[in-house]
Parts: structure tokens; C-alpha cells; sequence
């Protein structure tokens, strides 16, 4: 008899425990999807600061760019003046020897005057 009545309680009491079983289950995948919703938010706020970094980065790349464009222009312009200081030195060597010619062309003239 008292296996009857055992048999009788597991048979009335085994769906309601599954019952039971199923709620928690859902219950737990509710939390765990609360926590998955939660770390998805705190994702997208870590994105837009990224994507907010990477738009600086990218300023900033900018910027570079145009400065460095600024020093290579910078850089001709000062290849050009010591081309042309070349020029200028090459000129002047020539005129101090031709000034070195006629200063001894003049000395000869003196020398010839004196005697």
C-alpha cells in the first residue's frame, strides 16, 4: 500500500516539479540574458568611444599630412636658396679671381713704374 500511495504522490508531484524546473530554467535564462543585454550595452559605449578615438586619430592624421606637406614645400624652398647661395659663391670665387689678376697686374704696373 505504501508503495501505491508512493507511486501515486511521484506520479501527481513529478509534472509539477518539472513545471517548477522549467520556470527556473526560464527564470535563469531571463537573468542571463538581462547580463548579456547589459555587457551588449556596455559594448556599444566602449564602440562610440573607439569609433570616437579613431575619429581624432584621424584629425590628427590629417593634420600630419598637411604639416608634413608644409615641410617637404619648406624643404624645396631651401634647396632652391642653397642652389642659388651655390651660384652666388661660384660668382663671387670667379670675381675675387679676376680681382686677384688685376691686383697683380697692378702690381706689376707699379713695380714697372718704379724703376
Amino acid at each position: 500500500m505504501s508503495e501505491l500511495v508512493r507511486a501515486e504522490i511521484r506520479e501527481y508531484v513529478a509534472p509539477m516539479f518539472e513545471q517548477i524546473m522549467v520556470r527556473m530554467d526560464t527564470l535563469a535564462t531571463k537573468e542571463d540574458l538581462k547580463e548579456v543585454k547589459a555587457d551588449v550595452s556596455e559594448l556599444k559605449v566602449g564602440l562610440n568611444e573607439v569609433r570616437a578615438d579613431v575619429s581624432v586619430l584621424k584629425t590628427d592624421v590629417s593634420e600630419l599630412k598637411i604639416g608634413l606637406n608644409e615641410v617637404r614645400a619648406d624643404v624645396s624652398v631651401l634647396k632652391t636658396d642653397v642652389s642659388e647661395l651655390k651660384i652666388g659663391l661660384n660668382e663671387v670665387r670667379a670675381d675675387v679671381s679676376v680681382l686677384k689678376t688685376d691686383v697683380a697686374g697692378l702690381k706689376t704696373d707699379v713695380s714697372e713704374l718704379k724703376t
